[in-house]
Formats: C-alpha cells, sequence, structure tokens
C-alpha cells in the first residue's frame, strides 16, 4: 500500500510586506507569512527605532517600536503605531550601586485630544531620599504634562523617540538632583 501524499503547506502560503503608519512615511518594516490575508491582522511586530527611523544612530539600539496590523490591501499590510519600550537589557543597566531610581505612570492628553500612557525612570548619580524624589517625580510630571498639551500626538511621540524630552527633562531637574539618565522607558497609545 502506497504511503499517503503530503502537500508542502509552505508553497500554499505567500509574503506579504508589512508597512509602518504615516508617522514613520509607511517605510516597510519587515514580512510576513500567511496562507490566508484574512488571518494575519492583529498581528503584532516589533521592530528596532533605527530600522524605521532614518538618521537614527543605529550603533546602540535602545529602543523598540511595536506595531498592529490592522488590514491587508494587495500584498501590503498596513499598521498602527502601539507605542515604544526601551530594550531591556539596556534597562537593566541604567541603576548601579549607589544611585537611585524614580518611576512615574501618567496618562497624558495632547493638544488634539488624544491619550498615551508615558512610563518614565530618573536615575540619579548618588543616592536620594524620598522628599528629593517626591520632588522629581513632581518636576517631571509638570514637565511631560506641559508638553503634551501643547503637542499633537504625533508631534509629541516624535519628541520622545528623538530624545529631546529626555534632554529637556533632564536639563530641568538636574537643579534638583544630579541625574545620569532621564528617560521614556514605554508609551502606550491608549485607543479612543
Amino acid at each position: 500500500m502506497a504511503a499517503p501524499r503530503t502537500v508542502d503547506k509552505w508553497k500554499s502560503k505567500k509574503w506579504y510586506s508589512v508597512i509602518a503608519p504615516d508617522i514613520f512615511k509607511n517605510v516597510i518594516l519587515g514580512d510576513t507569512v500567511a496562507a490566508n490575508s484574512r488571518i494575519i491582522p492583529g498581528r503584532i511586530v516589533e521592530t528596532n527605532l533605527s530600522d524605521v527611523v532614518a538618521g537614527y544612530d543605529s550603533r546602540r539600539p535602545t529602543k523598540k517600536l511595536r506595531f498592529k496590523i490592522k488590514d491587508v490591501q494587495g500584498e501590503k499590510a498596513n499598521t498602527l503605531f502601539l507605542g515604544h519600550r526601551l530594550h531591556n537589557e539596556f534597562e537593566r543597566g541604567l541603576a548601579r550601586k549607589n544611585s537611585s531610581k524614580v518611576y512615574s505612570n501618567d496618562v497624558l492628553s495632547t493638544s488634539d485630544g488624544k491619550k498615551i500612557r508615558l512610563k518614565g525612570v530618573l536615575v540619579t548619580t548618588s543616592p536620594v531620599n524620598q522628599a528629593i524624589k517626591q520632588d522629581m517625580r513632581v518636576k517631571y510630571q509638570e514637565i511631560i504634562k506641559k508638553e503634551a498639551s501643547s503637542k499633537k500626538r504625533d508631534e509629541f511621540i516624535h519628541f520622545i523617540l528623538s530624545g529631546k524630552l529626555s534632554g529637556k527633562l533632564r536639563s530641568e531637574i538636574k537643579s534638583i538632583a544630579s541625574l545620569k539618565h532621564a528617560l521614556i522607558q514605554k508609551t502606550e497609545l491608549i485607543a479612543e
């Protein structure tokens, strides 16, 4: 009796290009494979910031961007930007002995009414007490609320990813305590 014939499932699958949203100038994020285009929406794609934004220093990738595939048109899968986060290895190496970390988790509204969750971390060069940590957190929250309310969502995302917000935080909070890092650890776009 002959063995049953097997069918190679890979031959029936097609490749689809994953495209970034308009905020990232529709660059190609990569490819995904599927037998049917209806099963692609909902997939999550993660990539380094240096792969998406031209001119970003790719020697030391520290930020990962997250996208969700929303629909498929032909052989192109369009995405929505979900947010970003720091690489785990980079984040673990931030704090050393004799330093303090100050965390904050805030939901902000931009000038166009969109909501963004920001998770930030401030790392000092020497240990500080709770009163100073509280002052640092209050100043941090003032700055990010002011910046978010003065910019549209896309402008604010670029402001964060370019590192300009971190630079502004570092320059304004250093009067309270000496900072080694002022970083936005994670952003999440909150759906309407």
